[in-house]
């Protein structure tokens, strides 16, 4: 996608993130949730969770499972990019000698944190059930594992390209570019169906890390 592209795309994207928020957060808000917990756009999130027949354990434990393994591997890739500038930065001695792509990579990671902390203290939507080994509801927008696996797995997308193009490593660009798709797609998937979230969390995570993405993407020599 070109610059100029992006450049028109960033506004609506951001625009969409803060009109699906409110909607989640004002509109058709009924307490359909565990504990009498109150949950916007309830009639289409309850539709979407009727769909599955999750049984008595409300969820999918086998897609929650595989979510919480990339999950995991996301947070690996996170400190393996914080390993390459700190490589850097020890082998010139000097911070500015660190690749600005990995200031902005960092500058990412950091702002999801941001926004990850904010969203659980000022919670727009709690889970549709209460966890195992939990004894109160938590807050679920926007799905952390969605914004998780897309903004790391993406910037990574990138970054492979960045960093293996015009090297001995070329050949495997593009198989890591498939890998970092394909477990981007299994993430935001399972997560969809696993039945830890509602439908409206999934789509606020997509929207909330795409927009994360496209601003990154100024920053950072992708």
């Amino acid at each position: 996608m070109s610059r100029d592209h992006r450049r028109m795309l960033l506004p609506f994207l951001f625009l969409w993130c803060i009109a699906w928020t409110m909607l989640v957060k004002m509109t058709d808000v009924a307490a359909v949730g565990p504990q009498g917990t109150e949950v916007g756009l309830s009639t289409v999130n309850m539709w979407f969770r009727n769909i599955w027949h999750y049984g008595e354990t409300g969820y999918f434990t086998v897609p929650y499972m595989i979510t919480e393994i990339i999950g995991y591997l996301s947070l690996a890739i996170c400190a393996f990019w914080a390993c390459v500038g700190a490589v850097q930065w020890i082998k010139e001695g000097d911070i500015n000698a660190v690749d600005k792509t990995i200031f902005a990579t960092g500058f990412l990671y950091v702002l999801t944190i941001i926004l990850y902390v904010v969203f659980e203290k000022f919670v727009v939507n709690y889970r549709p059930i209460i966890m195992p080994g939990d004894t109160e509801v938590e807050a679920s927008y926007p799905s952390s594992h969605t914004m998780l696996s897309i903004v790391v797995l993406g910037s990574t997308f990138y970054l492979i390209g960045y960093f293996l193009e015009d090297t001995k490593y070329e050949k495997f660009i593009l198989p890591l570019k498939v890998i970092c798709a394909v477990l981007m797609a299994v993430c935001v998937i399972g997560r969809l169906v696993c039945g830890v979230h509602w439908f409206s969390d999934i789509i606020g995570g997509i929207l909330i890390s795409s927009t994360l993405l496209i601003i990154y993407s100024f920053f950072a020599e992708v």
